[in-house]
This record gives structure tokens, C-alpha cells and sequence, in this order.
């Protein structure tokens, strides 16, 4: 018993290590051939939007959504797969709390 709750401290230390590292990742998801862009953290937090001018157009309103949503789409999945590649670490630790 004692074995399994050492086992779960250590998890715990580092989900909070993996939480800061996350926190220190940004990533950028672009979208409208890059004249839209939208900065992330590996949590997934927006940190700022970048609209190129050439979309503040009313007639462009629909294709500025569009790029708006491929660029948020895409900064979520870099942030997805930086988290991924940052939890790799800790599923060896919950494999050993399983067995």
C-alpha cells in the first residue's frame, strides 16, 4: 500500500511538472493561408489573434469566419499533439499504478 501511494505522489509531482511545461509551450494555428493567426499555450489558452487588414472588409465577413475556424482548429491541434508528445512520460508511471 505504501509502494501504490509513493507511486501516486510521484504521479501527482508530475502532473504538476507537465502542467508548467504546458504552460510554457505556444503554439500558432494559421489559417486563410496565414493571413489569420491565433497564438496558444500547450494548455490551449488563446493568447492572441492576428487578423491581416485585407479581411476587414463587410463583404469578407464569411471567409474571415472560415479562417478564423481553421486557424483556432489548427492551433488546438498542435497544442493537442504537444501536450501528447509531453504526456508520453507519465504513462509509463499510471501503467505501474495499473499492475
Amino acid at each position: 500500500m505504501l509502494d501504490k501511494m509513493k507511486q501516486l505522489y510521484e504521479l501527482k509531482k508530475q502532473a504538476d511538472q507537465l502542467k508548467k511545461e504546458l504552460q510554457g509551450i505556444t503554439v500558432e494555428g494559421e489559417g486563410g493561408k496565414g493571413s489569420v493567426r491565433i497564438r496558444m499555450t500547450g494548455e490551449m489558452k488563446v493568447h492572441s489573434v492576428f487578423i491581416s487588414p485585407e479581411w476587414l472588409s463587410p463583404d469578407r465577413t464569411s471567409k474571415l469566419e472560415e479562417a478564423v475556424k481553421e486557424s483556432i482548429s489548427d492551433g488546438l491541434d498542435k497544442a493537442q499533439k504537444a501536450a501528447a508528445a509531453k504526456l508520453g512520460g507519465m504513462t509509463n508511471l499510471m501503467n505501474m499504478l495499473k499492475g
